[in-house]
């Protein structure tokens, strides 16, 4: 019985060895590729071939020891967007498998009762006085339903019956004066081996800009969010006087509060559990998944942060934005406008390696 157990051991490491870094673990895992390809391809079928789960994950599972400089020539039957849907693929399945639950109940908030819903329209309408923790304790009162305070907000917004304030918020006040506001938000993003890594980012809001990304693996504790912090502010001429962030528990850190007094910078803190009122870097976020991390793969933080700082020179440079009247972030400091030209005189500009076209004046 040990005979074996030594052979099996053996085996396992021989194997393990193969995978190890180096040229034979990246041939190995060119030649599966390329094998699973041709038999994909080489099945009787005159549509287009279909890759099952198995083909799916052998590919995927090369495409992490496979070099990035290799992985356009390798894969040349499988398009970028099959390796990229089976990593985001794995992302789910990884934070299923952490915080999901092991029963077929439904996740989330049971649903609202379209007679809650219309009760709650009703009490609106007929007293149009009463506040949304008003109506929620009336309707928990009288229909012994538990409704939130959010719940009602919501709907009361999606049948255009809640109450405007009139005017901009604070926020968006203190955002159109020029070099006083700066915005910082947290958002996580998965590498090829599904590394959990967390990225600061800060823009200022008055111009749209975008100040700088700094990301670090694994969990964010204070010394590291004033790290990152620190970081992003040096790329810049001055601080700003107020800086915006919302209710996350990282803010309040004893060393990221010592940090922003030793910058003479005042808080700004958004309402809690209203996203709505912390907009400009949520939508940044937004902006920068849709675009830019869901379409990329990458290996650690050094590789994730050089590809950030190309993605930030295009968003401040060559991008327009609605929210300032279609200009550029960095017109809003240097007044430059671009150069107009007769449509048929344009030349293309290519940024990231060609993930993003822009029409420039020749």
């Amino acid at each position: 019985m040990r005979e074996i157990f030594i052979a099996i051991f053996v085996i396992v490491r021989s194997y393990v060895a193969q995978l190890m870094p180096g040229g034979r673990r990246a041939i190995m895992a060119e030649v599966l590729a390329l094998r699973t390809q041709l038999i994909v391809m080489k099945r009787n079928s005159k549509a287009s071939p279909r890759l099952t789960l198995l083909y799916r994950f052998i590919l995927g599972l090369c495409a992490g020891f496979i070099s990035k400089h290799r992985l356009g020539r390798t894969f040349i039957a499988i398009k970028p967007a099959t390796v990229l849907k089976f990593h985001r693929f794995l992302v789910k399945r990884k934070y299923s498998a952490l915080f999901g639950s092991k029963s077929n109940k439904k996740i989330g908030r049971p649903p609202i009762s379209p007679q809650i819903r219309q009760l709650i329209i009703q009490i609106k309408r007929q007293n149009p006085r009463f506040g949304c923790p008003q109506i929620a304790a009336l309707v928990t009162d009288r229909t012994g339903i538990s409704v939130g305070v959010e719940t009602v907000r919501r709907i009361l917004k999606r049948n255009g019956n809640e109450t405007d304030g009139g005017g901009p918020s604070w926020l968006t006040f203190l955002g159109h004066q020029k070099d006083s506001l700066w915005s910082i938000d947290l958002f996580r993003v998965e590498s090829i081996v599904l590394q959990t890594h967390w990225v600061c980012v800060v823009m200022d809001q008055y111009s749209r800009k975008i100040i700088g990304f700094a990301a670090t693996r694994g969990a964010v504790t204070g010394a590291n969010l004033c790290y990152m912090f620190n970081r992003i502010a040096a790329t810049s001429k001055q601080y700003p006087r107020r800086l915006s962030r919302d209710n996350d528990p990282l803010f309040r850190y004893y060393q990221w509060i010592v940090n922003l007094d030793m910058m003479d910078v005042d808080v700004v803190r958004s309402i809690p559990f209203t996203p709505t009122s912390h907009p400009f870097v949520e939508r940044l976020i937004g902006t920068v998944r849709r675009e830019f991390t869901d379409e990329i793969l990458f290996w650690n933080t050094d590789d994730l942060e050089e590809k950030l700082s190309e993605y930030q020179r295009y968003f401040n440079e060559a991008r327009v934005h609605q929210g300032i009247c279609g200009s550029r972030p960095s017109s809003k400091y240097d007044n430059s406008d671009p150069k107009s030209s007769r449509p048929g005189e344009l030349s293309w500009q290519q940024h990231y390696r060609g993930l993003f076209h822009v029409p420039m004046a020749a």
